[in-house]
């Protein structure tokens, strides 16, 4: 669930930055929210084993630093934002999240495995 909410928060302001040229601190917020998602992106990619969208989303996070920040011109920004953009739609449907496997309890009657 917090990816999925990452992930439309990161196409809002992907669009936001590519519709409009906002102010430094509002440039600032939006990157790192852009960054953000990316790592989580990239992580949720990695735990299901599709390393080279866990590498593009890397790769957005990097372009997007807040702290180390790429400055392209106005055009190629506007491209990057587009294609960004449609990496995070893409993944919308294409990436689904795992659940992550809890450690069973000794009160459960079904445990997962046997016992040594």
């Amino acid at each position: 669930m917090g990816t999925l909410i990452l992930k439309y928060a990161a196409i809002m302001s992907l669009l936001t930055t590519a519709a409009l040229k906002p102010t430094l601190n509002l440039q600032t917020l939006l990157a790192f929210i852009i960054c953000a998602s990316g790592v989580a992106v990239g992580a949720q990619a990695m735990r299901a084993k599709k390393y080279i969208w866990s590498a593009v989303f890397f790769t957005i996070a990097v372009f997007f630093n807040p702290v180390f920040t790429i400055q392209p011109s106005g055009a190629q920004y506007i491209g990057v934002s587009v294609a960004c953009t449609i990496a995070f739609v893409l993944s919308l449907f294409l990436l689904r999240n795992i659940p992550i496997r809890t450690i069973a309890s000794i009160t459960n009657q079904n445990p997962g495995s046997d016992s040594l």
